[in-house]
């Protein structure tokens, strides 16, 4: 259906849909709290856990209770394990490939959308008198 100008209305549309998902997109990255960055993290992962005043700690991850989580020596038989209270936790890092892919996920998804959003906004120009 044309408007008043010769254009296509489902256009307009699509380019409010795209535009939407353009600023949804970031919400997905929201920072979580330690405690559920602890919880998402598999047991055994490598893992750098920095603490509030500063201190920055790197191992395995173990068991987590509901208040706090026990981080592993990085190696066997190096190391002790400590018990880390989830209030002493200013933020987890895993160590490994995994976030790394999950960059790498949220760059390719961001690029598809702003693609179809530049599609979209050069076939509703008025140059295009088809679309």
């Amino acid at each position: 259906m044309r408007n008043a100008y010769g254009r296509n209305q489902p256009m307009k549309q699509l380019i409010a849909l795209a535009l939407i998902l353009l600023l949804a997109l970031p919400a997905f990255g929201r920072e979580r709290t330690p405690e559920q960055q602890v919880r998402r993290a598999r047991l055994g992962s490598a893992i750098e856990a920095t603490l509030i005043g500063g201190e920055k700690l790197k191992g395995r991850m173990g068991s987590v209770s509901a208040a706090s989580f026990i981080l592993e020596p990085e190696h066997s038989g190096r190391g002790t394990s400590r018990t880390i209270p989830f209030d002493q936790v200013l933020r987890i890092h895993g160590t490994e490939k995994r976030v790394v892919k999950t960059v790498v996920i949220t760059l390719v998804v961001a690029a598809g959308a702003l693609s179809v959003f530049l599609i979209l906004l050069i076939a509703s120009h008025p140059a295009f008198p088809g679309y």
